[in-house]
């Protein structure tokens, strides 16, 4: 296989994978969301200590599982290489409470690193995320 033509296969793949993690992600799927991911994974989430390795992500995961989303993700660039790749994202999102309650946007950038299996296949293994929006005042001095 030419490098051009491994390079287009490995990028349809990650095309692909996110893909299946926004599908997980609509249909509140966490196994398959979790699937996605290897188990040394790491977020590192804004405002908030850094997670490692899939139960301690997991905490992440279940809470989106709590409402109805409807995202719109740009991928803005794909970087392979041998072993390792990333993705940079634009990402905004409508977040519907399923319990009911007023819904909220988020407009966020990000990036996502991948490692290649043994079989050629490719898990996240890193997300890290911030907002476009600058904080609200939440009051005070």
């Amino acid at each position: 296989m030419s490098s051009n033509t491994r390079k287009q296969s490995d990028e349809e793949a990650i095309r692909s994978w996110f893909d299946t993690y926004l599908s997980s992600v609509v249909a509140g799927d966490l196994d398959t969301y979790l699937a996605s991911w290897s188990d040394d994974m790491i977020f590192l989430p804004p405002d908030q200590s850094i997670k490692i390795g899939k139960e301690s992500c997991r905490e992440i995961a279940e809470g989106i599982l709590h409402y109805d989303i409807e995202p719109d993700v740009t991928i803005e660039e794909i970087v392979i290489d041998d072993e390792l790749a990333f993705a940079r994202l634009s990402v905004k999102e409508k977040f519907t409470p399923k319990a009911g309650g007023a819904s909220f946007e988020v407009d966020i950038k990000s990036v996502w690193i991948f490692r290649r299996q043994l079989d050629g296949s490719w898990l996240g293994t890193h997300c890290i995320w911030n907002s476009n929006k600058p904080p609200q005042n939440t009051g005070g001095g």
